[in-house]
């Protein structure tokens, strides 16, 4: 009796497992117990190959494997299926070479005759004794592989038959085309030509169309550019007016700023803006170095002429003055800063010197408000005394004072 299976057959010298029969729709081969094939081996700890038939395919995949599966050098990706065709080479195990070479090396023979294979196995032949008919397995694959390969001329010899009646056939399709396209071929050039010139139209009436879009575009944007310039226009005009204004009303503002500070916080003796502010006890405010310049001729306020019995400093009204300041031309702050350097300098000296001996009054406190010098004499000490301007109401109130009174001494 005889019978056809696939077989795995061991490549090289080994007689252990050396022909392992695929009798089954799912064989497994590996080192687990349940395996129908189980290899006891340390080259395989953890090695399970599942071999299984759909149809009259072969597939084979890698369950679990330490070292991997390789079909004709190839490593196959774990549990991903692999197609076998007759003479695919399945190695595993241990590499045992440089060149890839594996401990388990089993070639795919999917036609094999067993009929001697059941004979020596109904003998209670041994693995071993088996062994030692392998030119006989080898025989058996060898003839199959030359009965595959008779198969394989037969299916070239019908596939050389199959193409040659295509030929034929692909020849005769293109002899029909030939004739159909001569026929065919006037009656689409008339309808080419009427397409043509029915699509010419179109494109004309488009392009007529496209004409008027784009300029009643550009009329829009002519009309929105206009309309922006005039926008413009009139935005310049009415920032330029606002800012006219804004200077005009700063300047005003400016103007009425400077005439309050000269009512509220100018030295009548000086007329400058009060540097050091004192009070007297009269209420009335001057410059610390005017008032004590003036104490030493009279000990008067300039102003009311009430007798001075104190005099307190207002620092206070002198950073007031020095914010309101800050406020002023860079010109005005420097003049102001210097005049206050120049009466730090002076103050160890004295601002207002004797007539008497012939020294003149200087000009050095006058500022760019044109203020002037004036001289006059007490009715006292007959001594000259100075003003630093005659545009004070108190200072020319005082001036007119003290002149009657010269006058009267004389």
């Amino acid at each position: 009796m005889t019978e056809d299976a696939p077989i795995l057959c061991r490549v090289g010298d080994e007689n252990s497992y050396k022909i392992l029969k695929l009798d089954k729709n799912e064989v497994s081969i590996g080192s687990p117990e349940d395996a129908t094939y189980t290899i006891s081996s340390q080259e395989l700890s953890q090695c399970l190959i599942v071999i299984r038939r759909h149809g009259d395919t072969w597939t084979v995949t890698d369950i679990v494997s330490s070292n991997g599966i390789c079909v004709n050098g190839h490593h196959l990706v774990p549990l991903s299926s692999y197609s076998l065709q007759d003479g695919d080479v399945v190695q595993f195990g241990a590499p045992t070479s440089s060149r890839g070479q594996r401990k388990f090396e089993y070639k795919f023979c999917y036609s094999f005759t067993v009929g001697n294979l059941i004979h020596y196995r109904s003998a209670n032949f041994t693995q071993k004794a088996f062994s030692r008919y392998r030119p006989i397995s080898l025989i058996s694959t060898l003839a199959g592989n030359i009965s595959q390969n008779k198969r394989m001329r037969e299916l070239e010899e019908k596939n050389k038959e199959l193409e040659q009646q295509l030929q034929k056939h692909n020849l005769a399709i293109e002899k029909v085309q030939i004739l159909l396209r001569s026929k065919v071929k006037p009656i689409l050039q008339s309808n080419k030509i009427k397409e043509l010139e029915l699509k010419n139209k179109e494109l004309e009436q488009q392009l007529q169309n496209q004409n008027l879009a784009m300029e009643m575009i550009l009329q829009d944007r002519r009309r929105e550019r206009a309309s922006l310039l005039e926008e413009i226009n009139e935005s310049h005009k009415e920032s330029t007016e606002a800012k006219r204004q804004a200077l005009q009303v700063k300047d005003d503002v400016l103007s009425n700023f400077t005439e309050l500070m000269d009512v509220t916080v100018q030295c009548s003796i000086c007329t400058e803006y009060f540097i050091k502010a004192t009070s007297l006890n009269c209420s009335h405010v001057f410059c610390n170095l005017c008032i004590n310049e003036w104490m030493k001729i009279k000990k008067l306020c300039p102003n009311c002429r009430t007798p001075v019995t104190s005099m307190t400093k207002i620092p206070a009204l002198d950073k007031c003055i020095d914010r309101m300041v800050e406020q002023f031309s860079d010109d005005f702050r420097g003049r102001r800063h210097e005049l206050i350097n120049q009466r730090k300098g002076n103050s160890s000296n004295k601002q207002v010197r004797d007539c008497t001996k012939g020294s003149s009054v200087n000009q050095n406190n006058s500022t760019d408000r044109g203020r002037g010098l004036y001289k006059g004499k007490t009715t006292h000490d007959h001594k000259n005394i100075c003003w630093f301007s005659s545009s004070s109401k108190g200072a020319s109130t005082y001036k007119g004072n003290s002149n009657n009174e010269v006058k009267g001494t004389d």
